[in-house]
């Protein structure tokens, strides 16, 4: 199974007992989406599926996240471009927010 990660979120929590030893922490969340590849690897093989073939979204912490991969539209489907973790790594920046964008994430 191979997971593309759709959003990053920011949530800055306050000090209320609720969160116990998360307070006044800040998280870093990430909206994925999972999509079977049936057992073939991505690195060495050509993967394409459907957007029916997608599981359900999850949210799960970005610490979670071991390895990125980017994908492709073509002829209807998604291709998925995957690198061995050792020879591409990952990186994430700060860069400008599309102000539409923002209109989903809680204040």
């Amino acid at each position: 199974m191979v997971i593309y990660y759709e959003k990053i979120y920011v949530c800055e929590l306050d000090d209320r007992p609720l969160w116990k030893h998360l307070q006044g922490k800040t998280l870093l969340l990430a909206l994925i989406q999972p999509f079977k590849t049936n057992g073939i690897n991505a690195t060495t093989q050509t993967v394409l599926y459907k957007p029916s073939e997608t599981l359900a979204s999850v949210v799960t912490d970005l610490r979670n996240i071991v390895s990125s991969i980017g994908r492709v539209e073509t002829r209807g489907r998604w291709g998925i471009v995957d690198r061995d973790i050792r020879v591409v790594r990952p990186t994430f920046a700060k860069g400008e927010v599309d102000e539409s964008e923002e209109s989903d994430v809680a204040d």
